[in-house]
């Protein structure tokens, strides 16, 4: 498929550029899109797989900065991991709040009523939250039928004069 184009005013097959690798045609997750080979050969990084964070735990010295973060294994062992630069919480749309939430980083009324103590009054975190669910149907058609995926140039322009 050859010029396809990503301002809403595409028809037929096409692929989202951010879960799609372009070059090698692959679904793009966490491990291909920020896990690199650079990464994976330093001495600083540590993949651990089968892991719940619990928390980020903070020391105030005299700021808030986060110094560690606890998680869980799939055994149910509890470890605590110190940070010796930046804690980068990346648990996704939902996962994200709840973390920092769960760190005493929120709302102090919710917090205070769950028994967390404050560590940051933000009242914004986990307000309003949004998620983008997508449904995606892959579908294949006998050879010789014609969809609006079609590669042929007249099908197209023929879609674009009625839908435009």
């Amino acid at each position: 498929m050859t010029d396809l184009q990503y301002d809403g005013k595409s028809f037929g097959g096409f692929l989202a550029a951010g879960s799609i690798d372009p070059r090698t045609k692959t679904r793009s997750y966490a491990a291909t899109g920020f896990y690199t080979a650079e990464m994976a050969s330093g001495p600083n990084a540590r993949v651990i797989t089968e892991a719940t964070v619990e928390r980020v735990l903070f020391e105030k010295d005299p700021d808030i900065v986060a110094s560690a973060v606890q998680f869980v294994s799939s055994t149910g062992d509890r470890y605590t991991v110190k940070a010796t630069g930046e804690v980068i919480i990346c648990a996704g749309a939902i996962q994200s709040p709840q973390v920092l939430e769960l760190s005493g980083v929120g709302s102090s009324k919710i917090l205070a009523s769950h028994g967390i103590d404050v560590m940051v009054d933000n009242p914004n975190v986990g307000e309003h939250l949004q998620d983008h669910p997508l449904v995606l149907l892959s579908f294949e058609v006998a050879e010789g039928v014609c969809t609006i995926s079609s590669s042929d140039l007249s099908v197209k322009q023929k879609l674009m004069a009625t839908c435009v």
